[in-house]
């Protein structure tokens, strides 16, 4: 319907109000395309009445609100319509080119990374679109980081003789605490994914560790509980011999 929108039209209060308008200008009569409808960001929905040329043998009329008809489904849609893209670029400018697809993949993540930090801090959109356009960029960076990142090698790993749950809840604590200095928690999980493996006492060896972002956030939101990994923390960093260099 009309145009597609982009999760950088939700990083700024100009560029949210700039898309306000945008919609608004498909009103019908239509406005001077130079003159906006709104000088400040409109919370409660409007609407417009557009014609639909030739739908599906004739034009017709039809009122359409901002947040119920056109806002929210096409947040939904963001996910799939940003990946679209990204395969697109990769198949016609890096298809044959290893090195320039992960400078690409690289640089998209951190201009990803960028955006959520840039949405989660403001202040102009209302929570239940914080959360959907979190959830919609979540998948985004799954995706690049499963379907792309991972062909890319990364030999640096930090082994951790540690259960995976302990070594999690240690660098949730030490976020909490500011300790460990990351704003983007979806970051610090692909980060830990990548890089970090943890002991396997059943299979007696260093395993990677998947969907990290989630589980530090579970334990965020206390929805598993760390009960058991914090005494047995406690016992490790409460014993005189760990502090001997």
């Amino acid at each position: 319907m009309f145009f597609d929108i982009s999760f950088n039209d939700f990083t700024t209060e100009k560029k949210y109000l700039e898309l306000q308008n945008r919609f608004e200008r498909n009103d019908i009569p239509p406005r001077d395309f130079e003159e906006d409808a709104f000088a400040e960001i409109v919370k409660e929905d409007f609407s417009i009445d557009y014609l639909f040329p030739a739908y599906p043998e004739k034009d017709y009329w039809t009122k359409i609100f901002f947040y119920k008809d056109f806002l929210n489904p096409k947040i939904n849609e963001l996910a799939k319509t940003s990946i679209n893209k990204i395969r697109q670029k990769l198949n016609s400018d890096f298809q044959y080119d290893k090195e320039k697809s992960e400078i690409f993949i690289k640089k998209t993540l951190d201009d990803c990374y960028k955006t959520e930090n840039a949405i989660k801090d403001t202040t102009f959109l209302n929570s239940k679109i914080k959360n959907n356009l979190s959830t919609q960029m979540k998948i985004v960076l799954e995706y690049l980081n499963n379907d792309y990142l991972k062909e890319f090698q990364f030999n640096d790993k930090f082994q951790f003789k540690l259960m995976e749950r302990d070594l999690l809840v240690l660098l949730a604590l030490l976020k909490n605490k500011r300790k460990l200095v990351n704003n983007n928690e979806s970051l610090l999980g692909h980060l830990i994914e990548r890089h970090f493996e943890c002991y396997d006492e059943t299979t007696q060896s260093f395993k990677k560790i998947q969907k990290a972002g989630k589980k530090l956030n579970d334990f965020k939101n206390n929805q598993k509980t760390i009960e058991k990994s914090v005494a047995r923390l406690k016992t490790l960093l409460q014993d005189d011999s760990f502090y001997e260099l």
